[in-house]
């Protein structure tokens, strides 16, 4: 098999993935040579027998919801995709140093969080739009400075910590979710995006805010009511300002229903 038909058989998986046909791509992505020869065949058989863990839970069983099972579905999709971009890179020369997956230790971390007791809101973006969330934390300041909120921005971790590891120790605290929702969160291998998702498994509350029009069709978020609302984006407003500004009306509503 040529080189273009091994491309074009990890292609066709990834179409199966988009599809929703998780069980039918990962039994191909199985069989694959890469696969094997990459040594990732484990990690393909795991996710494999995590969702059909995940459907008999949901369709059988009933113990966990829709809204479970597509977070639980959306996030294995996204770990294969991520597992066909090693297929895809791996050739039969140089073999690919696949990072072992080990659980995140959250224990030894600092807390993000301060100890009164306000309403703890966890702010995921990715760097590109760094410059909204600086934003929409100045809109936030009140809030704060008058002891009603706490907000970790994700990227405010220190140097010595990993974004994703103090992120996932937020979300252990944290009573919203604030995602800002561009293009941009699908970059870094869909790692914002998969904090989203674990954080829906979490039972947390997502707010997404909703920076410009964004493709969201099959990623488990796409119906989730953000801000701004009437289902604009803050791109529609000419002064940005007012965006954030209006929607830090619509939290502090929000904040009196708690």
């Amino acid at each position: 098999m040529t080189f273009e038909q091994k491309n074009d058989l990890i292609n066709a998986i990834k179409n199966l993935l988009a599809d929703n046909q998780i069980e039918e791509a990962a039994q191909e992505l199985i069989q694959l040579e890469r696969i094997i020869k990459a040594g990732i065949e484990s990690r393909v058989i795991n996710r494999l027998a995590e969702y059909k863990d995940a459907k008999q839970s949901y369709e059988l069983d009933g113990a966990i919801t829709r809204t479970e099972f597509t977070a639980s579905t959306n996030r294995i999709r996204l770990a294969l995709l991520e597992l066909c971009k090693i297929a895809q890179e791996f050739n039969n020369t140089t073999k690919p140093t696949v990072q072992p997956q080990t659980p995140v230790e959250t224990s030894d971390l600092p807390d993000p969080f301060n100890d009164k007791p306000n309403v703890k809101f966890v702010l995921l973006y990715d760097p590109q739009d760094a410059s909204n969330a600086d934003q929409l934390n100045k809109h936030l300041t009140v809030l704060r400075l008058t002891g009603k909120i706490d907000v970790f921005a994700v990227h405010q971790t220190q140097a010595t910590y990993s974004v994703e590891a103090m992120a996932t120790k937020a979300l252990e605290r944290a009573n919203y979710v604030l995602a800002l929702i561009s293009p941009n969160i699908f970059n870094t291998e869909a790692l914002w995006l998969k904090i989203i998702l674990q954080a829906l498994e979490k039972g947390k509350k997502l707010i997404p805010i909703r920076l410009e029009k964004t493709d969201l069709e099959g990623t488990g978020i796409a119906d989730i009511r953000g801000l701004p609302a009437l289902g604009r984006t803050v791109s529609d407003y000419s002064n940005r300002d007012l965006a954030f500004s209006e929607m830090v009306d619509e939290i502090k509503r929000l904040l009196t229903k708690n």
